[in-house]
Formats: C-alpha cells, sequence, structure tokens
C-alpha cells in the first residue's frame, strides 16, 4: 500500500484548487442518495440539493428563504430546536446524538417518512450555517434511488469548507478513482463501510475491495458518461471487506476532469445489504400473502361494513375479485351466512364498546363465488382516530375449512376409538402408555388413569414386549400393520388371551408412538378349538362315511375333495376323483342322473337327491351348495352311500306287502263269506229252537225253557260277535274318503241314534263346542256312537254323567269323551280296546268285546291315538285325536 495520507480536509482535496474542489463537491452533493438542506443563520433554507428537491417535490425558488417548516411540518420544531442548541446529530460513526425521525412534507400533500442529521459549518463564511441531511425511512416502502446530474453553481456563495462538512457528514461512502483505478479520496463513511482505515485504502487499487468484472463494469459506465451516453448511472455490486465478508452496495457516478485535465470518477456508496434483505422479505411475505391462506381486510367503519381494501390473493380464496369487493359490487355481508351475521356484528360492537385494539372472533363462515361454504377465523384490529372513535377494522382472515374437517375427522375417529369393541392404546418410544381407550381399560380391568402414564409390563410379560418390538421393526421396513397373540394380565389376576395389531405413527416433536389395537379372542379360541374338533369329527365321518363317500365340487363339477370308506372300492379312488370333472369319471347313464343334481347346486343353490346305479350297486347321491360367510355359493356338497341291500329289501318288501295285500283281500273275502256262512246256520238254529219252543211249550219243563233260552241267546250273541267282527275287518276297506267333519253335526245324529237309550237311562250329556276334523263321517259316527252306549253300559248305579269337549294340540284336536261310571283298572287300560277282550261276564253286562276295538281301529285310520284314564268306581276319560281341517296333507 503507498504511503498514509494526510487525514485534514485540505489535503482529502489537496489536488485542487478552489474552483475544482467546489466542482467535485457539487457532484457529489448531486449525486447523494440523501437530501441536503442548507440553513442559513437565521434557520431559513438556503439551498437544496437534487435529491431533497426529488423527495419534496417542490423547486428551489420554492424552498428558498422558507423555514424548515416548510419542508418538515410540525417535525420542524424538532429540527429547528437542535439547530438553535447548536447540536450536531449523530453519523453513521456514532458521534452526536440520535437522528431526528420525522417526515417531509410533499408538494403533493403526501408526507415521506425520513430520518434527519444536523451539522454545522465550521470554517464557512457564514460561521452559523446549519447543514441538514435527510434520509428516507427504511419502512417508508418507496425504494432510494441516487439523484442525478450536476445542475451547476447553484451555491457558489458557500465556501469550501461547506461542502467538506457534507461530505464528512453523509451516511453515504464517498470515493474519488484516478484515470489508474486508484483511490485518492475516501471519506470516513466508506472506509468505515469496508472496515479499513482511510490510509489503508487511499493509493491503493479498487481491486482490493471489487471483483474484476465489477471494476470493468465501472469502466464501461465512465466511458458511457464521457460519450453522454449516460446520466446518473447506479449500479449494485458486491464489495468485499476488511475482514472478508461481502456486503452489497448501491453506486452513483459523476466525472470530473481536474486543472491538468485528467478525469476522475468520484463514487458514492451506500450498504444496500439490509436494505436488499428487506426486499426480499418483503417479496417473500408478498408472495406468502399472495399464494397462502391469509386474506387481508380493510373495512369502514359504516354500515354493512364497505371494503376499502383486500388482498389479491382474496380471488384464489373465495373467489371474488378484489375490484368486486372494494366497488362495493359484492358487499362484505353478502359472504357472511345469514344464520351468523348478527353474531359477528355482536362480537364487532362489543369489542368495539370495550375499547379492544384487537380481537378474534369465533370461526364463522364464508360463501364463496361459486357457492361453496368456507370456515375462517377473523383477528380483526380496530383503527380509531385522534379523538378514540372507530374509522376502520383490518381484519387478518385465514381459511381454516381443511382444519375444520380434520377436526370433524378427528372427532369422527375419536367417536370410533370410544366405540369400537377393540382396545385401542398409544405407546411412546419407551414403551409408556399416552392414551388408552375405554375398551382397553375395561379388558385390562384397570382405569384409565391407572393405565396412562404406566409402562406397558402391567399388562403384559417382558417376552411378549420384546417379540411385539421385533415384529414391529420388521414390520417398519414391509409398510405392513403385523398381528400377534399374546396373553393380558388383568389388574385381578386373571389372564386373557388377545390379538394385537400394530402401526407406528410419527410424531412431529419426537420420536414415533406405537399404535396398538387389542381384541379379546377367548371366545374365537374357544371357537377355533371347537371348529378344529368339529373339523377332526367331521372328516373323520368323512372317512369312515358308511357305505359311502363325501365330496366337495367346484363350478365346472370337477371334485376338490372327496373322503370315505368305499373309496377306492366300490367307487373310485380319492386320487381319481380329485380334480377329475364328472363326466370324465362315470358312464353316460350315471352323469346323466348326476349333472343336473350337481349343477342345481353349485348355480341354483338347490339340495336334491337321486338314485343311480354304477358298477352294479345302487347309490343313493345328495348334492347340496357350500355357502360363505357372506351368503355366496363357493361349491357343491356331494354324498353318495350304497344302498344296494336297502334297495334289495325294499324289493323283498314290496313282494312281501303284495303278497300281504293280496292274502288279505283273500282273508276278507274270507272272512265276509265266512260270516254269511255261519249266520245262516246260527240263524236255522235259532228259528227252530223258537219253533220247539212254541210247539213243545207244554210238554217242556222249567229247566227245558231254560235250555232253550240259553241256545237262543247264545246263537244271538254268537251272530252280534260275527257282524261285529266284519265291522272290524272293513274299517280300511269299506271306509269312505276323508273330508272336513264338523263333530258337532256328527255328534248330534249319535244323540238321536241313542236318544231312547240315553232317556230309559235318565243319562245327562254335557257337550262343549266340538272342532271341525278331517275324516270319514260315517267311522266317526260310529266311534261317537260306540263311546257314548259304553258310558251308559258301564255307568253302574246312578244315571249317567258324560262330557265331552276337545282342545287343539298342533295340527291335530284332542277329543274326550268322559263318564262317572264304574270305571277301569290301571291293568286294564290296554287290554279293553282288544278284540273280544271282556272285563265283565256277560250275565252283568252285555256286549261283544268288539266296540273299543273297532273305535281304536278307526282313530288308527285317521292317524291318531285312542287311550282311557281311569280308576276303578272313579269313572273313565277317553281320549283320542284326529287331524284338524285341512291340515292332514300337511
Amino acid at each position: 500500500m503507498s504511503e498514509p495520507a494526510d487525514r485534514s480536509d485540505a489535503a482529502f482535496w489537496g489536488d485542487a484548487d478552489d474552483g475544482e474542489a467546489r466542482r467535485r463537491y457539487r457532484s457529489l452533493l448531486h449525486s447523494l442518495g440523501e437530501g441536503v438542506v442548507r440553513l442559513d443563520g437565521e434557520g431559513r433554507i438556503a439551498a437544496v440539493n437534487d435529491p431533497l428537491v426529488e423527495l419534496s417535490g417542490y423547486d428551489r425558488a420554492a424552498l428558498h428563504g422558507e423555514g424548515v417548516a416548510a419542508l418538515f411540518g410540525d417535525d420542524g420544531a424538532a429540527i429547528a430546536d437542535a439547530v438553535d442548541r447548536g447540536e450536531a446529530t449523530s453519523t453513521d460513526s456514532g458521534d452526536g446524538s440520535d437522528p431526528i425521525r420525522c417526515s417531509v412534507q410533499r408538494a403533493d400533500g403526501t408526507t415521506v417518512g425520513c430520518t434527519v442529521r444536523v451539522a454545522g459549518t465550521e470554517g464557512t463564511d457564514d460561521a452559523e450555517a446549519t447543514v441538514c441531511v435527510a434520509r428516507r425511512s427504511a419502512d417508508d416502502g418507496r425504494p432510494e434511488h441516487a439523484a442525478g446530474e450536476n445542475r451547476g453553481d447553484a451555491d457558489r456563495q458557500h465556501g469550501l469548507e461547506g461542502y467538506e462538512t457534507i461530505v464528512e457528514t453523509v451516511s453515504d461512502g464517498v470515493y474519488v478513482v484516478d484515470q489508474n483505478g486508484r483511490f485518492t479520496t475516501v471519506n470516513r463513511a466508506y472506509a468505515e463501510l469496508l472496515g479499513y482505515d482511510r490510509e489503508e485504502l487511499v493509493g491503493e487499487h479498487v481491486s482490493l475491495v471489487v471483483d474484476d468484472d465489477v471494476e470493468a463494469l465501472a469502466q464501461q459506465t465512465e466511458t458511457a458518461m464521457v460519450d453522454d451516453e449516460m446520466e446518473g448511472p447506479v449500479i449494485e455490486a458486491d464489495l468485499e471487506t476488511a475482514d472478508g465478508d461481502r456486503i452489497t452496495a448501491e453506486a452513483t457516478f459523476a466525472l470530473l476532469t481536474d486543472v491538468e485535465g485528467e478525469t476522475r470518477r468520484i463514487g458514492v456508496v451506500r450498504d444496500v445489504t439490509e436494505r436488499k434483505r428487506a426486499i426480499r422479505r418483503l417479496e417473500q411475505e408478498r408472495d406468502m400473502f399472495a399464494q397462502g391462506p391469509v386474506v387481508v381486510f380493510q373495512w369502514k367503519n359504516e354500515p354493512g361494513w364497505p371494503v376499502e381494501r383486500v388482498s389479491d390473493n382474496v380471488a384464489a380464496v373465495f373467489g371474488y375479485t378484489p375490484e368486486e369487493l372494494e366497488s362495493g359490487e359484492v358487499p362484505y355481508t353478502d359472504l357472511l351466512l345469514a344464520e351468523e351475521r348478527d353474531r359477528i356484528a355482536a362480537e364487532v360492537a362489543d369489542a368495539a364498546d370495550a375499547g379492544i385494539e384487537q380481537f378474534s372472533h369465533e370461526p364463522y363462515r364464508i360463501r364463496t363465488s361459486d357457492g361453496d361454504v368456507r370456515w375462517v377465523t377473523d383477528t380483526t384490529k380496530i383503527v380509531r382516530d385522534e379523538s378514540g372513535e372507530v374509522v376502520r377494522y383490518l381484519g387478518y382472515l385465514v381459511d381454516i375449512t381443511e382444519r375444520k374437517r380434520r377436526e370433524r375427522e378427528l372427532r369422527k375417529y375419536e367417536t370410533i376409538v370410544e366405540t369400537i369393541n377393540d382396545g385401542i392404546y398409544v405407546k411412546d418410544a419407551d414403551g409408556y402408555f399416552t392414551m388408552v381407550n375405554e375398551a382397553y381399560a375395561e379388558l385390562t380391568g384397570y382405569d384409565r388413569e391407572e393405565l396412562v402414564g404406566a409402562h406397558a409390563s402391567l399388562v403384559v410379560d417382558e417376552a411378549t414386549i420384546d417379540q411385539s418390538e421385533v415384529i414391529r421393526s420388521a414390520a417398519d421396513t414391509e409398510a405392513t400393520n403385523p398381528t400377534m397373540e399374546a396373553t393380558i394380565q388383568t389388574a385381578d389376576g386373571d389372564e386373557v388371551p388377545a390379538e394385537g395389531t400394530f402401526a407406528t405413527i410419527p410424531a412431529e416433536d419426537g420420536p414415533a408412538k406405537r399404535v396398538g389395537v387389542v381384541r379379546d379372542i377367548t371366545e374365537r379360541k374357544e371357537q377355533r378349538r371347537r371348529i378344529e374338533e368339529s373339523e377332526r369329527r367331521y372328516r373323520t365321518l368323512a372317512e369312515h362315511f358308511p357305505n359311502g363317500a363325501v365330496g366337495v365340487f367346484d363350478e365346472d363339477l370337477r371334485f376338490t375333495l372327496a373322503e370315505g370308506a368305499v373309496l377306492g372300492d366300490s367307487l373310485p379312488s380319492a386320487d381319481r376323483l380329485e380334480g377329475t370333472r364328472v363326466p370324465e369319471l362315470f358312464s353316460g347313464e350315471t352323469v346323466a342322473d348326476l349333472v343336473p343334481l350337481f349343477r342345481a347346486a353349485i348355480e341354483g343353490g338347490e339340495t336334491h337327491t337321486t338314485e343311480t346305479e354304477l358298477a352294479g350297486r345302487h347309490w343313493q347321491v345328495w348334492a347340496t351348495p357350500l355357502r360363505d360367510a357372506d351368503g355366496e355359493i363357493f361349491a357343491g356338497l356331494s354324498f353318495a352311500q350304497d344302498v344296494t341291500e336297502q334297495v334289495e329289501r325294499e324289493h323283498r318288501l314290496e313282494e312281501l306287502v303284495d303278497r300281504l295285500e293280496a292274502s288279505n283281500e283273500r282273508l276278507e273275502q274270507f272272512a265276509y263269506a265266512a260270516s254269511h256262512d255261519l249266520q245262516e246256520p246260527l240263524r236255522m238254529v235259532s228259528s227252530y229252537l223258537r219253533l220247539i219252543e212254541q210247539r213243545y211249550a207244554d210238554e217242556l219243563d222249567d229247566d227245558g225253557q231254560e235250555f232253550i233260552d240259553y241256545a237262543v241267546d247264545g246263537a244271538d250273541r254268537m251272530r252280534d260277535m260275527i257282524e261285529g267282527l266284519l265291522q272290524y275287518s272293513r274299517v280300511d276297506t269299506g271306509g269312505g274318503s276323508f273330508e272336513p267333519v264338523d263333530l258337532d253335526a256328527v255328534l248330534a245324529d249319535v244323540r238321536a241314534d241313542l236318544q231312547v237309550t240315553l232317556e230309559e237311562s235318565d243319562a245327562e250329556v254335557t257337550v262343549d263346542e266340538l272342532p271341525t276334523v278331517e275324516g270319514d263321517v260315517d267311522q266317526l259316527r260310529q266311534l261317537f256312537q260306540n263311546l257314548l252306549d259304553n258310558a251308559v253300559e258301564y255307568s253302574g248305579d246312578e244315571p249317567p254323567r258324560i262330557e265331552i269337549d276337545a282342545e287343539r294340540a298342533g295340527d291335530e284336536w284332542r277329543v274326550s269323551v268322559s263318564d262317572d261310571g264304574i270305571g277301569i283298572g290301571a291293568d286294564d287300560a290296554d287290554r279293553v280296546f282288544e278284540v273280544f277282550q271282556r272285563l265283565h261276564a256277560p250275565d252283568d253286562y252285555s256286549g261283544t268285546g268288539i266296540g273299543l276295538a273297532l273305535c281304536e281301529r278307526i282313530v288308527e285310520r285317521h292317524g291318531g291315538d285312542i287311550w282311557v284314564d281311569s280308576e276303578p268306581g272313579e269313572g273313565a276319560t277317553f281320549t283320542f285325536t284326529l287331524p284338524a281341517a285341512g291340515e292332514r296333507d300337511a
């Protein structure tokens, strides 16, 4: 580096005479990015530079001679006070008091925020003159530009020392570079900006602080300025500081020619690193607002809340353009749902009345331009004027529709978690429960409070925990939810078999958590045990299916499973059956029998049976559908049983039945003929005995007469027995067809037929309402007649009391005939229904012993039963069953 230069102001401009120095200062003055105001001793504006003219919007003539209030309004008082005190404000070096924050009053009535530094002008002709340097505030929102060109010697009356003061007062760095690119002059701000002393910079080449391409650009700019192709150029470049850091700077250039004709470049440099960062942040924030869910509204405090301004992203979020809302074409209240407008208005009014500066609404809904409804949160800032009156509202609306949807989903899942029968838990990475549902608490027998915060070892052993971790870790790489079975230790010491399914959920602020879904499988294990036992039992049954086999077939009628004791013997082996279709296994006639049967099962869901012949054997084959848990048919099941012996037995039985029927028919014919032939001699015997009695009555003594009476009575009883036997034999063959029979009508006919007998015996008959049954009306009349006649015959010494009633018993009617006669012993209850069985001597009670046997035969033909309940001396109740009308075919 060159020798250190003198730091005095004279040395600063030592290479120029006064005229040249003034030209340099004027160039610097108008090249600065800051507005400069020179005040005279009375505090009036004596001169301003170009940036100040541009900043204020006034021309120089309008400002000349005015007080500082013309530029700074009410803020001018603070500046005037600083001028009066002669108090210099600080530069960036930190000397003096703090800069004054104020606003420049522009000619168009607007204001521009800025900071003002005040400095004296030592060594000038006007000792009381003051310089004010105004710099636009960083938060003013307008970009800063350096002013342009040198506009002449407007300030010739000021001395060189005033310019020097300005150069040293401004916060911008100022330097002069000769034609060789070496610094000849730098001000204190430039040196401090780069972290060097002045002495270290003066004489050094600009490549010390800028890259070659930046210097090349500066030289190109200088050439363009010499050729009048560019005025007041501004470039941005990175400068390297003494400690190696890089800062972004904005540089403005001016060219001066000294007395020797050498052109020098004067540069004014400003550190714009922070400004660039601020601009980038602002752009990022603007992009975030434009692309994000936050919509900014500014409303007037007027009815309907007219929209003054709204952020551009309102179109993307709600579908309305800013112009539609700001013009009032779409009132903001139209966006609100009618049922929520009053609530929102009340919240605004309450906050305004309470003097609150900012508040948040309860979430409300907004209807978009296409009719959709979006949920929003609204944080509103209340803006008041100086008197405290509300003038506008500033609202930040955030679209939370998706959050609301997630909340609904969360509530739904919470409901599911709490209503599901399965136990659910969440554990942290260390195995401690962080959440359990009620089902899990009930499963373990603990309260939720006891489980949350407790280690999993409270309910399962360490081996189970280790196993679950191994399974979970393996599943993490396979993206599956593994399942395992374990035993849970309940609070009361019981053990519950359970099945657990695991999943891992990521956590925002730490290690992932483990979720488990646990199900009590006590019943399932018991069911599994029963199923396995059932499978073993049914497989054993299938393997030992008597004289047959069991098969499962698919929709192609292909056997997929075959079991049975006869496989490989009477039927093909299991290996031959399995995998083979029915048409490929059997002959044509057998296939014709089986295929429709199997098709009906697998396609129609029907169950049928058929008989077929195979290999000289008779087979009974059943086919039925197999259904899954949803009721869908997935296969067919067949049973085949060798019924050859049964068929042969049936054939023999049919032959036997045929022979028996033929024998019965012949026997019936014989009985009829025999009874007819027997009755004729009996009639002849009775007739001749009566003839003897008539012709020889006078010759017969008492014994003879008695003998004749015995013989006649015996013949009569024999005739009655033969007649009864004939009726008994004709019950099946001589009966009529079955039809609905009204028993009340039948009993009325019987009572009419027995009227004389009933009256002579003074019998009392009580009858409940009787039903209609299916039967043979003549035989039913015979049934009631025999039972009533029997009740009268065995009534004893007292007049008979007979009761008849009926009650329904399923598909039958149970009819009872009760009397209060002499009764029957328990040992004789069955014998009374046998043919010719009499319990009393003929002299005591008349009868043939066929009446009750005939009753039993009639009831049996009707498909019923008859029995007697009695005790000697207590009467008897005969009960029989008959089919209800319309139920016989069923």
